[in-house]
């Protein structure tokens, strides 16, 4: 499962940028990331670190709004805390996953690995 989606990890951009073919865009992502696959799987599992800590963020201020103000007022947090976590998250995926694109198409697969490093 994790082979696969790192095989499939620059499928979605290949597929926005020129356009139809589901298929076209998996053949594509999988030859691209011969080669940088342990580097994309860090860039992944960094990706779960950025969601795991803006989940235990939101998780927080719900558990402190509700604590601090009684169960009433978790219901408005939870409506605010929540989609703003979930856009954060989402904006890190797609961040990292349009830069991997970006670095391998345009720069060479060597290229993930100063991507890779951003983070270090």
């Amino acid at each position: 499962g994790l082979f696969v989606l790192v095989c499939c990890f620059v499928a979605i951009p290949y597929r926005v940028a020129n356009g139809p073919g589901v298929m076209d865009a998996i053949k594509f992502s999988t030859a691209l990331t011969k080669g940088s696959r342990w580097r994309l799987f860090g860039l992944f599992l960094i990706n779960l670190l950025i969601h795991g800590a803006l989940a235990g963020v939101a998780w927080g201020l719900q558990t402190a709004a509700g604590s601090a103000a009684g169960e009433t007022a978790l219901v408005p947090v939870s409506f605010v805390v929540g989609p703003v976590a979930d856009g954060l998250k989402n904006l890190s995926t797609i961040a990292i996953t349009a830069a991997a694109y970006h670095e391998l198409v345009h720069r060479g697969r060597d290229a993930v690995t100063r991507t890779a490093n951003v983070f270090d």
